[in-house]
């Protein structure tokens, strides 16, 4: 064990988790990976051609090995032919393979490909950043059936392996420079696939046309949840080689602000409004969306009651699409909306404060990085009357101190918010004990950085530096951590922090504490009307116990009382 060294193990009886920091030293970990061996994460441990038939060896000795995880090596096409005889040996019980970032091409797909048709367990495959293109999404896709030896064309459009398989259940195709015509080809085999339920397509240039046919699969496939169409181009339209030229001359891809390059969020709303698709979650961030596409999407998200996550990360809204959004915040079922990087001015953050009030299913909103600025409080007011909201991110606003004082003001009316995002607490206790963490810190500094501290002067919003052997400023010294009131220097803690309302992290964690004895007084409540109030159970915990709702379900589970609380 000494002969090698290990990033990162986790052992739970037969199961571990190792990364290798020195692949040169292979032979030696080979040896000591146990014969009950069941999951097994080697990235960036710098596998390729020359050391991968070894492992695959000692691996074809374990026969409850069900998670693969080779990511961030070199395997290259080569890498991947070497993993069919784990693939295809009798009595697998392989579930999960990760090969993103190996370098794979086409042809090292078409290799795979033919493997995993012998692999009936297989439940995720991740290939995310890779090289397959177009050519190794129809080895993929054909895959299934090339037992038949059919060798048409025209089946790699309509046949493959997510169209055959039963188990598949979550595909991962991230930055694989697929284009419309390697979306044609995933979209008919998802309208006879029955398993899949997350598709990952991200970063991939599909354009208008792509994201169209991907919506008419949605139209007769009920068993997809989950869609990632992140950074994929909908707002431009792919200019195809005209007819008589080779199909291997590339593609050019041109912005249009003509109605072909609606096309695809045209029939993707029109899909949602229809409630033809299962979908839950649907990630459009990275895309330019113009007024027209957020107007569309709006209204289908309104109609759709099925659908509760919608990501619109840096889409590029103007202030009428922030209008559109505000009008289905107010009327729509959404649980979760991410908004960040986009840019909302003040009077949009009004009417999006409204919006809030009213609604009472939203669990989580991003505003990260949206220039909120002033806009913030009016955000902060909707928040003393919104009861639902668990978490919403403030963080990279350029919020100033009133800013948030305002913004503990109203949070300290709400129960339910437990999480703010990277926003940082600046009164004058947490300004103290991050000043306390940082001197703390200075002997880990160079020296040349060693006899300097900065401290910042929120008042003037200037940054001033001073030599670590004076004597702080008392500006800097007062105040203390909130566990050290009413001892030595509670005279220094400021009014505003003595009121309770000012300091952002106590009324969060105040919220969690409250969050908490709720679900422990619920399960205690429940507990004593299925088992009684003499269970023993109920002796062991007390009544004084605050739990986390994961913790509650294990024990519920253990007990076999799990009912509606």
């Amino acid at each position: 064990m000494d002969a090698f060294q290990f990033d990162e193990e986790e052992e739970t009886g037969s199961v571990a988790r190792v990364r290798i920091s020195r692949p040169k030293e292979l032979p030696a970990f080979i040896k000591t990976l146990d014969s009950n061996l069941q999951e097994l994460c080697l990235h960036h441990a710098g596998l390729d051609v020359k050391n991968i038939d070894p492992l695959i060896t000692a691996l074809l000795e374990k026969p409850n090995l069900h998670k693969l995880s080779l990511a961030f090596n070199n395997l290259a096409d080569a890498g991947s032919t070497a993993l069919r005889p784990l693939l295809t040996r009798k009595h697998s019980c392989l579930t999960f393979l990760n090969l993103a970032r190996n370098h794979i091409t086409p042809s090292g797909c078409e290799s795979l490909a033919e493997a995993l048709t012998f692999c009936p367990t297989l439940t995720h495959l991740d290939l995310t950043e890779n090289l397959c293109g177009n050519q190794g999404i129809i080895a993929i896709a054909t895959a299934g059936r090339h037992k038949n030896r059919m060798g048409r064309k025209a089946i790699a459009a309509v046949a493959g392996l997510v169209r055959d398989s039963k188990s598949l259940e979550t595909l991962a195709l991230y930055l694989n420079g697929i284009d419309h015509q390697g979306a044609i080809m995933l979209s008919d085999s998802l309208m006879c696939n029955t398993s899949v339920t997350h598709l990952d397509v991200g970063a991939n240039p599909l354009g208008s046309h792509g994201v169209f046919s991907l919506s008419l699969a949605l139209e007769r496939n009920t068993t997809l949840r989950t869609l990632d169409i992140r950074g994929c181009e909908l707002a431009y339209n792919i200019n195809v080689a005209p007819p008589g030229l080779p199909e291997t001359i590339p593609t050019t891809r041109t912005y249009q602000k003509k109605k072909e390059s609606r096309v695809g969020i045209e029939k993707l709303c029109s899909t949602l409004s229809a409630k033809k698709s299962a979908i839950t979650t649907l990630l459009l961030s990275f895309n330019q969306l113009d007024d027209r596409h957020i107007q569309n999407l709006c209204n289908a998200v309104v109609k759709n009651p099925h659908l509760l996550h919608l990501a619109l990360v840096n889409c590029q809204i103007s202030p009428r699409g922030m209008g559109y959004i505000t009008r289905m915040v107010q009327e729509s079922k959404l649980e979760g909306l991410e908004l960040g990087l986009n840019a909302i001015e003040r009077k949009a953050a009004k009417n999006l404060s409204h919006a809030i009030k009213a609604n009472r299913s939203l669990t989580y909103i991003d505003l990260t990085q949206c220039r909120l600025g002033g806009g913030v409080c009016a955000i902060a007011e909707a928040l003393a009357h919104n009861t639902t909201l668990k978490r919403i991110s403030l963080g990279g606003n350029l919020l100033e101190k009133q800013h948030l004082s305002t913004l503990a003001k109203y949070l300290n009316r709400n129960n339910t918010v437990e999480e703010l995002g990277q926003l940082v607490c600046r009164c004058e206790s947490c300004r103290a004990r991050q000043l306390d963490t940082l001197k703390k810190l200075q002997w880990k500094m160079p020296k040349a950085v060693k006899g300097t501290a900065t401290a910042i002067d929120d008042d003037n919003k200037t940054n001033t530096t001073q030599n670590a052997n004076t004597t702080p400023t008392p500006k800097l010294n007062r105040g203390l951590n909130h566990e050290r009131k009413g001892k030595k220097g509670a005279k220094n803690i400021s009014e505003d922090d003595k009121k309770g309302g000012w300091c952002l992290e106590r009324i969060l964690r105040r919220n969690i504490l409250q969050r908490r004895r709720r679900c422990a007084s619920t399960f205690l409540l429940g507990l004593r009307k299925r088992a009684g109030s003499g269970s023993a159970m109920l002796r062991t915990m007390g009544s004084s116990n605050i739990l986390d709702r994961g913790v509650l379900g294990e024990i519920l589970e253990l007990a076999n009382l799990r009912g509606e609380f």
